[in-house]
């Protein structure tokens, strides 16, 4: 546990964790254990027919759509596994990933998804086990919302995704002489911490996930750099993440939250996240499987119930409590000077004006 994350694991429906309880009450509803997969899904299109999943500014999805798309990724999946291995695993990505994206994009007629998207790794909660050669992370989906300068459409929002997977080592800046930049394009004044996703140069956006797909390798620091953004937001909503195996099938919740108070000065606030204690099929404890129609349902009516969620991240952005905030140093690529150098950063700085005024000193005297 290199970032001092606190790991609840849930073994009851009724067990999750206080901070928590609201949001995994979303997979409470949704658990058929008994029933046909055709009976669960005839349920699923009953419960959301009633209203639209998406806004008429993007492309209006149906519960019979879903239907058919959850059928085709459980078919593909299927199919997949009965071809021979061939030394390696096939990757499943390209088959759950599609009904992921479907379901994010009911999240918000502006919500911007960003797939195989790197960001931020963030610091260890001790800086001496810190890995010198730590390197940008992997998400493999990011359902978000987007913050800019002035009151944009939703061409804009589609836009910026586009051009965030064109060229993921700019994904949340652009250079000074970038040909996307010019100066009559406002910026946003913010502090290097508000952001997750790498980048250089102005800030034209900033984007904060709401919900969060990665591996196992990358989930944990995925939710700990959205946790502690969230903090320099002023924004103390939990996270919502999927575990996704990229050769594997099913798909795990996993929510996180942040202690309210650092408990000491200059150490990271801790992390706690609540999962499942085992990896047995229970969409009632957050673990799907994407080859069960009905485990898939459930999926996605939970993902579709993080509607109001979603809302509720985009309602408590503030950039003025960004800049009312005490700073929270949580990035990996931001230096931390006071822990590589200690006490000797004063006398370092001292000895360095001492050499500053001499020279000066000095230089004065010839010329006189």
């Amino acid at each position: 546990m290199v970032f001092g994350e606190v790991v609840h694991y849930v073994t009851q429906p009724t067990d999750w964790p206080e901070p928590v309880r609201g949001i995994a009450s979303l997979l409470s509803p949704f658990h058929c254990p008994n029933r046909p997969s055709n009976e669960c899904i005839a349920s699923a299109s009953s419960s959301t027919s009633s209203e639209p999943l998406v806004s008429n500014e993007k492309p209006a999805y149906t519960p019979k759509d879903f239907r058919m798309l959850i059928h085709s990724t459980a078919a593909g999946l299927n199919a997949l596994a009965e071809l021979p291995d061939y030394g390696g695993k096939r990757s499943t990505v390209p088959f759950w990933s599609q009904l992921i994206h479907a379901l994010a994009n009911t999240l918000s007629p502006n919500v911007m998804i960003l797939e195989e998207a790197p960001f931020i790794m963030p610091r260890a909660q001790n800086m001496t086990s810190q890995p010198l050669n730590l390197i940008d992370g992997h998400a493999t989906l990011l359902a978000a919302h987007a913050i800019l300068p002035t009151p944009r459409t939703n061409s804009d929002i589609s836009t910026i995704s586009s051009q965030i997977g064109e060229d993921e080592s700019e994904s949340a800046t652009y250079s000074a002489d970038s040909d996307s930049c010019n100066d009559s394009v406002d910026s946003l004044d913010l502090p290097l911490q508000a952001h997750m996703l790498p980048g250089r140069g102005r800030h034209f956006y900033a984007v904060l996930p709401v919900l969060l797909v990665a591996d196992s390798h990358n989930i944990v620091p995925l939710l700990c750099s959205a946790l502690y953004q969230r903090r320099v937001w002023g924004i103390n909503q939990p996270v919502v993440g999927l575990c996704c195996s990229n050769t594997g099938t099913v798909a795990m919740a996993i929510f996180g939250w942040l202690d309210s108070d650092q408990s000491e000065k200059g150490r990271m606030p801790t992390v706690h996240l609540a999962f499942a204690a085992d990896g047995h099929l229970d969409p009632s404890m957050g673990v799907f499987d994407f080859t069960d129609t009905c485990s898939a349902v459930s999926l996605a009516q939970f993902v579709l119930g993080l509607r109001t969620h979603f809302e509720d991240i985009k309602r408590a952005i503030s950039i003025e409590a960004v800049d009312s905030l005490a700073p929270l140093h949580w990035r990996s690529d931001s230096p931390d000077f006071e822990t590589q150098f200690g006490v000797q950063l004063d006398e370092r700085v001292a000895s360095w004006t001492h050499q500053v005024h001499v020279q000066t000193s000095s230089r004065h005297e010839s010329l006189s």
